[in-house]
């Protein structure tokens, strides 16, 4: 190789595998399940950080509304023999004391009403919720009975400034305790900062308005499991070895020089990307099976994104984000018996992925290997 191409390829780094296991694509990596309840949590909140502010979705259990009464519209309030402030009074306390977001300099965003009505709870429990844990004993956590909610959009304008760092806080007491239990979820833009998580404190995140998918809190603990902008998995089967990779859209739009025309794929462009993105994948990767070299077929393709349960596949049409989509990609080899060893060497390395997660996965597997 020219000194050109060794640095442009260069590190090289090599997956290594014995034998067997028999998994489904596309299926493995999308039956994750957050084990820490947030999301049943009998208050639901959504924060999306938008261009010009934080879009709020609140789902608030009805046993607690005494904490957040300031949603409550004053007519409802009257018609049950409740004497209340004008409901402009009460947002400007409720975003000073109720649900708080602060901008770097510490002061709290004013609060817009959107929406404001009564609901009944949307439904996120995973098939795990309520049974107990085979390890512990302990019974995992529910969605309370009752499914009533008062649902509430909200809107926390910048004022015409982006923010680099957004503080949210949940209501407390005189002694700083928080008084509901809350579960929330963070967007930037459509990118998913975190999977669902208790906010139990303030909670600092720090915002990449070039790339959101960097958008991340100071808090280690509020960080989501699919975290990796590209990741690889090589399997062993019986008579099959197969590697996947799953690559953030915006990263193979770059490999492939396609400049997507707006923030989501058209049918075309996604189409292009596919036929593309296979073909520059498959130049910059090298499979041998017990020491000669193989070429694998490529097999299929698929969308994806992160959800609630994991990485979700997108049905054929389903608009794709370029910043928070994924696409995964399929090769395969035929095998004749059981081979020993299986060789992947991946290649694509650069500035936004100076580490790439690898998976082996046989019959001891998976494991994973940083490949860097």
């Amino acid at each position: 190789m020219t000194e050109k191409v060794m640095e442009r390829y260069a590190p090289v780094t090599v997956l290594l595998l014995t034998f067997f296991v028999l998994l489904v694509p596309f299926k493995t990596h999308a039956d994750w399940v957050n084990m820490s309840g947030a999301e049943v949590a009998p208050n639901i909140v959504e924060f999306h950080v938008e261009e010009e502010g934080v879009r709020v979705v609140f789902e608030v259990f009805v046993d607690d509304l005494k904490h957040f009464s300031d949603l409550l519209p004053a007519e409802w309030l009257v018609d049950n023999g409740i004497d209340a402030a004008p409901d402009a009074e009460r947002l400007v306390r409720f975003g000073e004391e109720g649900l708080v977001i602060r901008a770097d300099d510490g002061a709290p965003l004013p609060v817009q009403m959107r929406l404001v009505e009564r609901r009944l709870r949307v439904d996120r429990a995973s098939l795990s919720a309520g049974t107990v844990d085979p390890y512990s004993g302990r019974r995992r956590p529910e969605p309370p009975k009752d499914p009533r909610v008062l649902y509430a959009e909200l809107f926390y304008d910048f004022g015409g400034r982006r923010p680099e760092t957004l503080e949210f806080a949940p209501p407390a007491d005189v002694d700083g305790n928080v008084l509901p239990t809350i579960g929330m979820i963070v967007f930037h833009r459509e990118v998913p900062v975190i999977d669902f998580r208790y906010l139990s404190a303030s909670a600092k995140l720090m915002l990449n308005w070039q790339d959101p998918w960097y958008s991340r809190f100071d808090n280690f603990n509020l960080i989501r499991h699919h975290r990796y902008p590209r990741m690889v998995f090589l399997y062993a089967e019986p008579y099959e070895i197969r590697y996947e990779a799953l690559i953030r859209v915006r990263d193979i739009a770059e490999l492939a020089d396609l400049q997507p025309a707006g923030a989501n794929l058209t049918t075309a462009e996604a189409e292009t990307l596919i036929a593309s993105a296979s073909q520059k994948i498959a130049e910059r990767t090298q499979m041998s099976i017990d020491g000669a070299p193989v070429r694998p077929d490529f097999d299929r393709a698929a969308y994806m994104r992160i959800g609630l349960r994991g990485l979700e596949i997108l049905p054929p049409g389903e608009i794709v984000n370029v910043e928070a989509g994924i696409l995964g990609l399929i090769w395969s080899v035929p095998t004749d018996g059981l081979p020993q060893k299986a060789q992947l060497e991946w290649t694509w390395f650069d500035e936004n992925a100076p580490e790439v997660a690898g998976y082996t996965i046989d019959a001891a597997g998976p494991f994973l290997s940083p490949l860097r």
